[in-house]
């Protein structure tokens, strides 16, 4: 699970904590979802969700691995914005 990341700081307010905890929520889902494709390259994309915005950064295979990775991410409830950050490698 270390390559789920959060940069949210942790702050007294309750609703800044329930966000967080919503964006952790958001972050495993995604990182569960990509495991389940069996594709190596997926596994190892860098997952940081903030306030409802994600974005995945790493590099994967082909242009069909970032495709599999960007449809896994529009699925997963929660997430308002998607950045990105994957490269290709060609």
């Amino acid at each position: 699970m270390d390559k789920v990341l959060n940069t949210d700081e942790i702050v007294g307010r309750d609703e800044d904590i329930a966000i967080r905890m919503r964006d952790e929520d958001i972050a495993i889902q995604i990182w569960e979802s990509l495991k389940q494709r069996r594709i190596p390259s997926l596994d190892s994309l860098d997952i940081n969700v903030r306030s409802g915005e994600l974005t995945l950064r790493g590099t994967v295979a082909s242009f069909y691995e970032k495709q599999v990775a960007m449809s896994v991410c529009k699925k997963i409830p929660g997430v308002d914005a998607f950045i990105d950050r994957i490269s290709v490698i060609d």
